[in-house]
């Protein structure tokens, strides 16, 4: 092999020391190649990047079109090594490659393959077990104190012999099938570009792979090519798309992403003074969020940051000591300021651009029509999270709700409607955030159709064949008729009708009641035939109410907590869009479970204050059936059921109802010591739901009864507040 001079660049991904350092030994080279640790099967992508429009951060793309679920992203801020190396390549004019194994042979490295080594910790993550030696957290604290904040010739070197004696020590755990075939494939790669060039060659990868890379002259070409024959290969679909700081990010789910990419972003950018750049930072945040904090206050916060990290050996400040310094100068135990400290304004809300976004699939084509015509293009370009008003008395505006349900049915969720006070009002307000993954969402949507309506109308159909999900069922007829679908209206209506006859379960009827109800009252079925509905609904509430004093006999005390919602949301949605046949049938059966006194539950008890309220049920029957349910006949657990029913939401009643007051405290002083600890969990659920100052007056009025046994006219005896204190804590 020619004689040619190849350099290792190990560096870390989205590192910005990393990227600076690389910059600086580049320019000091001044290869005539550069190799980049990329899937090689995107080669094309990496030839159409243009420095002067292509803005970071971006992502590369790749995905399977015969099998969507196939893709992966690739992506690059600023201050990503790999974008820094490709950047320089481009404008000093020299060929640039990737030579990393094509994504297409990487999706089926473990096909066929059997055995995936169970590592120890050490040899699994290397890094992040020698980082949590050192007393760090997690590897990015510990590379970034070690080597991000560092600027020097000689970094490479050291990385590299810190990678080599890791690799060492680790060799048994060289058999990461992935890792072995991806090595063997870039130092083919390797072998093939140092034939031809003419000149020094600058390989930029990983900081893990360099031991093994630079055995390309070692390890023969024919060992090589063993390794990687017989690999199945699909063809990847590649494309460029913007991404976000948010996606960038470790709190985004991403594998390799970084706790802070806006301090990485001021770490490259301003690596000579980072520190008071980050506080100037924070402090222009923390001001638009309401916080008084002048320029002074960042200055003093930059130098504490300076002095913890001289305290702790290090050469600057990392975010460790930055985000500490700033509390403690900023505001010290502010819950709202931590948050914003650690966690939103470190994350930073920078998108990407791409000017020429000619690769696309044709639903993508269709969307960006359409955000056009809506004017959502600006929530799309900036992904800033955006509020919008809709008048739905205006055609277009009907529209665009209709495309935004739309698009949450696909699963590209933009836009999420805020629920609002009233019922059928013409005005929704919509949160709208773009998120850049959406865009791949969007391509595997096309597999469903070529516009977002087709797509959302396939998609619907295929989630409703089938599907034993009534609560789901409910929700994609409420967002279809939304999204103005009439094409898949009938196939979930009709799927709601067969769970109606096929069930024996009143509540499961009674949720399907009220899901239709809410629709109807709410004014979601605008587009829609409401007769058709209304008739579905009076069809599920008929067995309801044929059967409903049986099946609230039988509940357990567990399902009676569950179905006391359901129960108290089928009156009031009786009462506003009334069946004239089954109201008065359905208050016979509540009055009818109401005074029922033999086996209680919650439910019991939510039908006997129902119909008292509402003048069904006298006073005197009511104190009756309250009586006879806190005898001695029934066991404590069951009371303290019906108790929850009864009290739930409407205290009040216990406050300025001396009959009911006096017999509550009765049942509760016949109580047995053992008895009163077994249900007191119990007994704090039932008054977890009232308000703090009603407690109080509950409070009080106790207090009042044990006037005669205060010590002092300032508290009670600790026997009986202790008591106290138990129940309403």
């Amino acid at each position: 092999m020619k004689n040619v001079e190849v350099k290792f660049l190990g560096i870390r991904h989205h590192g910005p020391g990393s990227a600076l350092n690389l910059k600086t030994v580049l320019e000091n080279m001044s290869p005539s190649h550069i190799l980049i640790e990329g899937p090689a099967d995107a080669q094309a992508m990496l030839d159409k990047v243009d420095p002067e429009d292509f803005i970071p951060p971006l992502s590369l793309l790749m995905y399977n079109e015969k099998d969507l679920g196939q893709a992966a992203f690739f992506p690059m801020a600023e201050y990503s090594p790999e974008w820094q190396a490709i950047i320089w390549a481009k404008q000093h004019q020299i060929p640039v490659d990737w030579i990393d194994m094509p994504q297409g042979q990487q999706i089926h490295v473990y096909d066929d393959y059997d055995h995936i080594p169970d590592l120890p910790e050490w040899q699994r993550d290397p890094l992040g077990y020698l980082a949590r030696g050192q007393g760090y957290k997690d590897v990015e604290d510990w590379w970034e104190a070690y080597f991000e904040t560092t600027q020097s010739d000689d970094i490479f070197e050291d990385i590299e012999s810190l990678m080599q004696l890791l690799r060492a020590e680790s060799s048994q755990g060289d058999t990461d099938r992935q890792n072995v075939c991806r090595e063997a494939y870039m130092r083919e790669a390797i072998r093939k570009t140092a034939k031809r060039s003419k000149g020094p060659i600058a390989v930029v990868c990983g900081a893990w792979h360099v031991p093994a890379l630079k055995q390309f002259d070692t390890i023969t070409s024919v060992s090589d090519k063993a390794i990687l024959k017989g690999l199945k290969t699909s063809k990847m679909k590649s494309i460029w798309i913007p991404w976000s700081y948010e996606r960038l990010s470790k709190a985004s789910g991403y594998r390799a992403g970084v706790k802070s990419p806006m301090w990485y972003d001021i770490l490259f950018r301003h690596h000579d003074d980072p520190s008071n750049q980050w506080m100037a930072y924070l402090g222009f945040g923390l001001r638009k969020k309401g916080y008084d904090i002048p320029p002074s206050m960042a200055i003093d916060a930059s130098r504490l940051s300076i002095a913890l990290a001289s305290m702790r050996g290090m050469q600057k400040p990392g975010l460790t000591e930055l985000s500490e310094a700033a509390i403690s100068v900023f505001g010290y135990k502010d819950e709202r300021l931590l948050q914003f400290v650690y966690d939103d304004l470190p994350i930073g809300h920078k998108v990407g651009n791409i000017p020429d976004r000619s690769e696309k699939v044709p639903i993508q084509a269709d969307f960006e029509k359409q955000v056009k015509s809506f004017r959502l293009s600006k929530v799309i370009d900036t992904g800033i999270v955006t509020e919008k008003s809709f008048d739905l008395r205006k055609e277009l505006h009907q529209q665009a709700t209709a495309f935004l349900n739309q698009l949450i049915l696909i699963e590209v969720p933009i836009g999420s409607r805020e629920e609002h006070g009233g019922l059928g009002t013409f005005k929704e307000v919509w949160t709208l955030k773009w998120q850049p993954d959406y865009y791949f969402r969007l391509i595997e949507a096309g597999s469903y159709g070529l516009t977002v309506r087709s797509a959302a109308i396939h998609k619907v159909r295929e989630a409703v064949n089938g599907s034993e999900d009534v609560t789901r069922l409910l929700m994609t007829l409420e967002r279809a008729l939304d999204a103005d679908l009439p094409e898949v209206l009938d196939s979930i209506i009709d799927a709601l009708s067969r769970h109606a006859l096929d069930t024996n379960d009143s509540f499961l009827l009674l949720d399907m009641f009220n899901g239709l109800s809410k629709i109807l009252i709410s004014g979601h079925a605008r587009y829609y035939d409401e007769s058709v509905l209304a008739q579905l609904r009076a069809d599920v509430i008929l067995p309801v109410v044929a059967r409903f004093r049986q099946d609230v006999n039988a509940l357990t005390l567990d399902k009676a907590s569950e179905v006391y919602e359901s129960v108290l949301l089928a009156d009031r949605y009786l009462y506003k869009k009334p069946i004239a046949s089954l109201a008065s049938q359905w208050q016979t059966e509540l009055i009818a479970v109401g005074l029922e006194s033999r086996s209680v539950n919650a439910v019991n008890g939510l039908c006997l204050r129902l119909m008292s309220e509402k003048g069904k049920i006298s006073d005197a029957q009511s104190l009756l059936t309250l009586k006879l349910v806190l005898s001695d006949t029934h066991d404590a657990p069951s009371t303290v059921n019906w108790l929850e029913g009864f009290f739930q939401n409407n205290f009040l009643i216990l406050l300025y109802n001396e009959d009911l007051w006096n017999n509550t405290n009765i049942w509760l002083s016949k109580l047995d010591e053992t008895a009163f600890d077994a249900i007191l969990p119990l007994l704090r659920k039932v008054f977890s739901s009232c308000d703090d100052g009603l407690r109080t007056r509950l409070f009080e009025k106790v207090a009042g009864k044990y006037e005669s046994l205060w010590t002092d006219k300032q508290s009670l005896p600790n026997e009986i507040k202790g008591s106290i204190d138990d129940l309403f804590a």
